[in-house]
């Protein structure tokens, strides 16, 4: 999908029961350039780790939005919603603790935190703290370890097996 600038953005995103706001602290940023790792190879893309305190005030507004939207896409897709996720590669929603460095400890960052990993073939809307503001590479900013809103839109697929996955949309 394409979308255009709007001041109502995120209230007019809000009305899609597949999408939820999140206010976060961002990792692994790549929204003005897409991302190609080596799972990636020949297919780009843009994409963000959304690290929530569960703790906050709008870690809980977060994942109440998130919880929203992953039932609603659930029982969309499936009819039921599917309490349990037997291959967590296949759900973008994750426990911080089980993000670990190469010596097999938690990150710090991520400790005791919710995890949505989200990504787009297409680039997502990227505006300045007013809504509004189109921000471009050279401003410097949005940038990993930052804090910010993240819209972001949730899908099932069949694909590889029964996953719940999260398109990365604005930011």
């Amino acid at each position: 999908a394409s979308y255009t600038l709007n001041p109502n953005y995120t209230t007019i995103m809000a009305l899609d029961p597949a999408t939820a706001i999140i206010k976060c602290r961002v990792d692994y940023l790549h929204c003005f350039k897409p991302f190609e790792g080596t799972l990636n190879q020949g297919n780009p893309k843009f994409k963000v780790t959304c690290i929530v305190d569960p703790s906050s005030p709008d870690g809980k507004a977060a994942m109440k939005a998130i919880d929203a939207a992953v039932k609603h896409v659930s029982l969309d897709k499936w009819k039921k919603h599917p309490l349990v996720w037997q291959d967590p590669k296949r759900f973008c929603v994750s426990d911080g603790n089980t993000h670990t460095d190469k010596d097999d400890e938690v990150k710090p960052a991520y400790a005791g935190m919710k995890v949505v990993n989200a990504s787009n073939k297409n680039r997502p809307v990227i505006v300045d703290t007013d809504g509004r503001t189109p921000l471009a590479a050279e401003d410097n900013k949005p940038y990993s370890g930052c804090y910010a809103k993240v819209v972001v839109r949730f899908y099932g697929t069949e694909n590889g097996g029964r996953g719940l996955f999260a398109g990365f949309e604005a930011i």
